[in-house]
């Protein structure tokens, strides 16, 4: 693979609906994410929960994919937190 090139790969790894952990109402999906910014090669698994009524309702928006809508939830909130000048938090 051409190092220069930006890529980027999203795997489904699974759905669990119930739990140690797991809020009521929700689901969690698991995904593995890779991808390469045109410098340096990444990967990593990002783990969300999301309303389980989402998981029944999925095919109705844009976005075909359970991995597609757990990373563009992320996406969504952190560019919208940046928009308004909220501040991250990390712990």
């Amino acid at each position: 693979m051409n190092q220069s090139q930006t890529t980027m790969t999203l795997k489904l790894l699974g759905v669990r609906r119930s739990g140690e952990n797991l809020k009521t109402g929700c689901a969690e999906l698991a995904v593995s994410l890779s991808g390469n910014d045109g410098e340096t090669p990444w990967s990593g698994t990002l783990t969300i929960q999301i309303p389980d009524q989402e998981l029944r309702l999925h095919n109705t928006f844009e976005v075909k994919t359970l991995a597609e809508r757990a990373l563009l939830r992320v996406l969504t909130t952190y560019q919208q937190s940046a928009a308004a000048k909220n501040r991250l938090t990390v712990e």
